[in-house]
C-alpha cells in the first residue's frame, strides 16, 4: 500500500494549502496549491530532503532570484521561497496550465513551420531579457519550454528552470559547477559547454535555441547517440 504524501492537505507557512501533486522528478516534486487568504492557485516546487546539500540549495535560491530579476512575460514567475518541517526548501511559482514542448511533440508530432517560428520568436524575446540581465540559462531544452493559453493566444511560451544558470556579477561569471564539468542536456548543448569550458556565454543559449527549433520541426534533435559520451 502506497504511503500518503505528507504534504497533501498541509498549509505551508500559514499561506499555501497543498492540494495535489502534479509533477515528480529526481530532485523533488511539484504540487498544486492555493493561497489560503486570496484563493490564488500556485505551484509549489520542493527539494527532496536527501538532496539538501549546499549546491542544490544554492540552485533553489538562484532560480528564485533570477526569475525575479528578469521580469519578462515569457519567464516563469517565482514569487516566494520557504522551509519545510523536514528541513528542505520549497519555491512558489505561478501555476501554469498546459504542456511542455517535449510532451507536445511526443503526443501531437512536429510543429508546422508557422507554429515553430512563433515559438522561436517568443524564445528569442525571453533570451533577450535573460542575456540583458547578464544571465546564461545553460539548460534550454524542450522539457523546460512550457506552452500555455494566455489572452486568447495559444502556445504562449514560458521558460522554466534557471537552477543551473550562469550569472555575471561585475566582471566575473558566477556558476555552480567547476570548470571541466558539463552541466545540461547533451542534445541541446553547444560544443564548448559539452567540453566544460570556462568561457561559456550567451551564445550557448543561442545554439540551444537552434537545436530546439530543429526538434520542433522534425521531432528529433540535431545529434544523437546511444550513450552520453
Amino acid at each position: 500500500m502506497a504511503l500518503r504524501d505528507p504534504l497533501l492537505g498541509r498549509v505551508l507557512d500559514g499561506r499555501y494549502r497543498v492540494l495535489r501533486r502534479i509533477g515528480k522528478g529526481g530532485m523533488g516534486n511539484v504540487y498544486l496549491a492555493e493561497h489560503v487568504l486570496i484563493g490564488r492557485k500556485v505551484a509549489i516546487k520542493t527539494l527532496h530532503e536527501s538532496l539538501c546539500n549546499p549546491e542544490l540549495i544554492e540552485r533553489f535560491h538562484r532560480e528564485a532570484r533570477v526569475a525575479a530579476a528578469i521580469g519578462n512575460d515569457h519567464i516563469v514567475d517565482v514569487t516566494d521561497m520557504g522551509h519545510l518541517d523536514s528541513g528542505s526548501y520549497y519555491l512558489v511559482l505561478e501555476y501554469l496550465e498546459g504542456m511542455d514542448l517535449a510532451f507536445r511533440i511526443a503526443s501531437q508530432g512536429p510543429l508546422e513551420v508557422t507554429q515553430a517560428v512563433k515559438l522561436l520568436l517568443q524564445l528569442c524575446a525571453a533570451l533577450r531579457s535573460v542575456h540583458a540581465a547578464g544571465i546564461v540559462h545553460r539548460d534550454l531544452k524542450p522539457d523546460n519550454l512550457f506552452l500555455i493559453e494566455r489572452d486568447g493566444s495559444r502556445d504562449f511560451l514560458k521558460v522554466l528552470d534557471f537552477g543551473v544558470c550562469k550569472v555575471r556579477e561585475g566582471e566575473q561569471w558566477k556558476r555552480l559547477t567547476a570548470t571541466g564539468v558539463a552541466l545540461g542536456t547533451p542534445h541541446y548543448m553547444a560544443p564548448e559547454q559539452v567540453e566544460g569550458q570556462r568561457d561559456v556565454d550567451q551564445r550557448a543559449d543561442v545554439y540551444a535555441a537552434g537545436a530546439i527549433l530543429q526538434y520542433a520541426l522534425t521531432g528529433a534533435p540535431p545529434f544523437d547517440g546511444p550513450s552520453m559520451p
